[in-house]
């Protein structure tokens, strides 16, 4: 099965849209196991920290109780890498290291992320970085 990370834009973009690509992977990697979600902890924290803020919360309205259920939720559908290890390839943002860290610790073949930095390196260490649509005809060609 594809293993894939999904950067934390695209996974608050999925709650706040779920009909949109990034809702269809995450409904994908939650409900129909349609690929390997890979994630970290510093991942994790980064999407409660995102879906907390008062500028996303109003989209999904979840209190504190239905956000923390969805982080374990995600926690429990994902391959969790132990967070270690560590690269400096993005000086402008070090969450962006942390997605290609997370990558590269769980075997991942992509990254998914609508962040420009990712997708200007197009590959790190032989993962390819996609956008969701992208990802998408990926996974169609896969099953193809």
């Amino acid at each position: 099965m594809i293993r894939a990370v999904l950067d934390a834009n695209v996974i608050v973009s999925g709650v706040i849209r779920q009909a949109g690509p990034p809702g269809q992977l995450l409904k994908g990697a939650l409900e129909a196991g349609k690929f390997t979600l890979v994630t970290s902890p510093s991942l994790l924290r980064e999407v409660a920290e995102a879906l907390w803020e008062e500028r996303i919360r109003k989209y999904h309205r979840w209190d504190q109780g239905q956000l923390l259920a969805f982080v374990v939720r995600l926690h429990r559908h994902s391959q969790v890498t132990p967070g270690r290890l560590q690269v400096r390839v993005i000086a402008d943002d070090p969450d962006d290291n942390a997605v290609l860290a997370c990558a590269k610790e769980g075997d991942a073949a992509y990254i998914v992320t609508g962040d420009g930095h990712l997708l200007s390196l197009g590959a790190y260490e032989g993962i390819t970085i996609v956008t969701p649509v992208q990802f998408l005809r990926a996974l169609a060609e896969h099953r193809g």
